[in-house]
């Protein structure tokens, strides 16, 4: 399948609007961007007033990516309640067959989230500079 250009992006974002958000969103950029890597990603910069989708994204796969953005644009930037509740909204009108509760609790996500990191930055630092202490946010502090 032949990859979509951002004009047709574009497009399909104007018709989506209208079709499910009823022209409510605010106008936003549309464009493909390779910075994910490979595999089915998008992003929704709202501040910016951008939505990027994965440059691997063909057919209902860029559909119901572009949906899933359009509902971050519509509702907020996490996976929280209100952007559950804007796809269970657009899933009733047909628009995507996305299930928003395979998302789970977002503050167990963040929570499991910060974890991660802050095993893999120790771990990195014990990599880095094995031996040296790690220095505490309290001991830097200027008195």
């Amino acid at each position: 399948m032949k990859p979509p250009t951002e004009r047709q992006c574009q497009a399909l974002f104007d018709s989506y609007n209208r079709r499910f958000f009823g022209g409510r969103l605010p106008a936003y950029r549309v464009l493909l961007s390779g910075r994910f890597g490979t595999g089915m990603h998008g992003m929704c910069r709202r501040k910016e007033r951008e939505i990027r989708l994965g440059t691997e994204l063909r057919g209902a796969e860029l559909r119901k990516r572009l949906i899933h953005e359009m509902a971050h644009a519509a509702a907020n930037i996490g996976h929280g309640k209100l952007w559950k509740d804007e796809m269970h909204r657009l899933r009733r009108l047909g628009a995507t067959r996305e299930d928003p509760d395979a998302y789970g609790d977002p503050a167990q996500m963040v929570s499991r989230s910060k974890s991660r990191r802050a095993s893999s930055t120790a771990r990195a630092r014990k990599r880095i500079c094995p031996g040296v202490p790690r220095v505490h946010r309290s001991d830097t502090s200027i008195g």
